[in-house]
């Protein structure tokens, strides 16, 4: 098959209105007022205002009740509905809140869940976090929304000097820092609710209810493992396959790769395509090994050329949407919107960082580890805003159960940085991450470092060939002609003088 650009898709043409805060929510004790929403009451003082194309399922017994923000899919039954599973959720032995969020961990999905069992109300989200809740305290009353601009605009917030600041530190311009550390944002008042936490409305505060000491299973020989793995997943992705046309994004990298084995069974059918940059040759390896790939596998390949000018309508619908991001994503969206079909789920390999031993620290023990050591392995830097919220994390991270620096990177690299990606593109597509599972992420991680380490990734090569040998046709991540840039860099850190140089945000893959 032969590998062809996109045109403009018909959600291009669509009016921006629609657009506005789209897959958004808002729980206070007031609606907003916005008209043609969801408009639920949750309880006293709760009540929900969520966007015409986030899903909202409600089901009560009395004083319980269960109410799931986006959707929920069990490995198990990929047949079973959203209604069906927040039912089971909600009748099975009435249970307590802390029941009904234990039976979500072998779940999959991008989801929020508001569970109230008489005595209390908690909202938690998917195992790392991908459909976002900020908080915030006013007047007693606690709120909640899927990004921290909702809440400004409803409490009427400013943006927190110390904040700006950091932003300052970093030689970036205004809203430039969209991965904020620990759990802030940019406003005082308002927190992110971390993965592994769930946020008490009655008492406006947040608990860590994750990992415990017994949090990973017994490990298993690799063989097994990946058998394991390669199960669940196939039922997660069978799952979203019931529910949604997917969309299957390409480059050279192990992510998309894995995502391409778990589409197998559908790959002629999803639109696969590749995203490609002003930044990259036009013989990239992301353009050309997927299209090599795609074309030896007989499936369509779909280039998405990134816009020449920004859409500047779109790019402020874009800002208003998302508080605080990186302009230059503002591009990558407005690419999807224009060249990709509406309605399409995007099946995404993120989070798989949690699980590949991204973040070491060699020699040094965990309780060694420093705030600032968090700011330079993320990039985020040590000013003080950063200082002192990685400082919080780790008083608050247990020194067991799972090593420090995987924690690390399930909670911010996943919970806060592809977490916000994933709400920018919420603005024109949905997302689904088959890996967003906390009972598959714990498996993963007791299979020994080892075979989940680069260059080789074990562990990954052998379940992407239990799925579909002949994607591994093509090399994955194949050595590339260096760019003019990167022999600058190679120069620069032989002399020992890159740390003069701004660093680059983390890839994407």
């Amino acid at each position: 098959m032969s590998t062809s650009a996109a045109g403009p898709s018909e959600v291009a043409q669509a009016p921006l209105a629609r657009l506005r805060w789209r897959r958004q929510f808002l729980l206070g004790p007031r609606f907003l007022d916005v008209p043609g929403w969801t408009r639920l009451e949750l309880g006293p003082r709760c009540r929900l205002t969520a966007h015409p194309d986030l899903p909202v399922v409600h089901q009560a017994d009395g004083d319980r009740s269960v109410t799931l923000l986006g959707y929920l899919l069990d490995p198990e039954r990929p047949e079973a509905s959203d209604e069906e599973l927040v039912g089971e959720l909600l009748g099975a032995g009435r249970s307590t809140a802390a029941e009904v969020r234990r039976r979500t961990d072998a779940f999959g999905g991008r989801f929020a869940a508001v569970v109230r069992d008489g005595a209390r109300t908690t909202i938690f989200h998917d195992a790392c976090g991908l459909r976002q809740v900020y908080w915030a305290v006013s007047a007693g009353d606690t709120w909640c929304a899927s990004q921290p601009g909702l809440l400004a605009r409803e409490l009427g917030l400013e943006r927190d000097p110390e904040a700006l600041e950091f932003m300052a530190s970093r030689g970036e311009d205004d809203g430039a820092v969209y991965w904020m550390p620990g759990d802030r944002s940019m406003y005082r008042e308002v927190r992110c609710l971390l993965p592994n936490h769930l946020l008490d409305l009655g008492a406006g505060a947040a608990r860590r209810f994750w990992p415990g000491p017994d949090a990973l299973p017994p490990g298993l020989p690799l063989e097994a493992a990946v058998a394991a793995s390669a199960h669940r997943l196939r039922g997660l992705v069978e799952g979203a396959r019931r529910r949604f046309t997917l969309a299957v994004p390409l480059t050279a990298g192990w992510d998309s790769r894995l995502m391409l084995a778990l589409a197998r069974d559908f790959a002629a059918q999803a639109t696969c395509f590749t995203l490609t940059y002003p930044t990259a040759p036009a013989d990239s390896r992301d353009v050309t090994v997927p299209a090599r790939l795609l074309r030896r596998l007989g499936v369509p390949h779909r280039i998405v050329p990134y816009p020449r000018a920004a859409d500047e309508p779109f790019r402020a619908r874009f800002r208003e949407n998302a508080d605080a991001v990186k302009e230059a994503y503002c591009g990558d969206a407005q690419a999807m919107r224009d060249h990709l079909p509406d309605g399409v789920t995007c099946l995404t390999g993120d989070v798989a960082e949690i699980v590949k031993c991204f973040w070491r620290l060699p020699g040094r023990a965990d309780a060694e580890v420093t705030p600032e050591d968090l700011g330079a392995l993320s990039l985020v830097g040590t000013h003080p805003f950063a200082r002192r919220a990685f400082d919080e994390w780790l008083a608050g991270a247990p020194r067991r159960g799972l090593p420090l620096l995987d924690l690390f990177c399930w909670e911010q690299m996943a919970g806060r940085w592809q977490a916000q990606i994933r709400a920018e593109y919420d603005l024109v597509q949905e997302s689904f991450a088959p890996l967003d599972c906390r009972t598959l992420l714990a498996g993963l991680l007791s299979v020994e470092e080892s075979a989940r380490q680069a260059p080789d990734f074990r562990f990954f090569r052998a379940l992407i060939g239990q799925l579909w040998p002949e994607v591994l046709s093509e090399p994955i991540n194949p050595p590339e002609r260096p760019t003019a840039r990167a022999l600058v860099g190679r120069l620069l850190r032989r002399l020992g003088l890159h740390q003069l140089v701004k660093a680059r945000p983390h890839p994407k893959r």
